[in-house]
């Protein structure tokens, strides 16, 4: 799904990570608002605070729950574009549940930056 104002919240639990992927981000797409997280629970607090258009999102985040978190988000507005940024050993059976009709990508750790901009091109107009 489109959207006429796009902003992304991306959320991980590294800081590091999350840093940089933020600024990659913001260097691609300066006109973009980006918040990022480093749990589950400020995930959702920023989601219901900026209701952003696209999450990016490690599932397996440290002291946090992040297949809660979207199954939250889901139930709040089950059209967000959720693109799980992750290690692959059990993607699947993540999309089969949060994929449905909705948008629902991932990309692999480590995140390789053409991917990542390929898919989230989809998503900036």
């Amino acid at each position: 799904m489109k959207h006429s104002k796009v902003s992304i919240l991306y959320i991980e639990d590294e800081d590091i990570v999350r840093e940089i992927m933020c600024s990659f981000i913001r260097v691609k797409y300066p006109s973009v608002p980006i918040y990022a997280a480093g749990s589950a629970e400020e995930g959702l607090a920023l989601f219901r605070q900026h209701r952003p258009s696209l999450i990016l999102t490690d599932i397996n985040l440290t002291e946090s729950d992040g297949v809660q978190m979207v199954r939250s988000i889901r139930m709040l507005d089950p059209n967000t574009t959720i693109i799980f940024v992750t290690g692959c050993s059990d993607i699947e059976q993540w999309m089969i549940e949060f994929g449905g009709s909705s948008a629902c990508h991932y990309i692999c750790k480590p995140v390789d930056h053409n991917e990542l901009f390929t898919l989230l091109d989809r998503y900036m107009h």
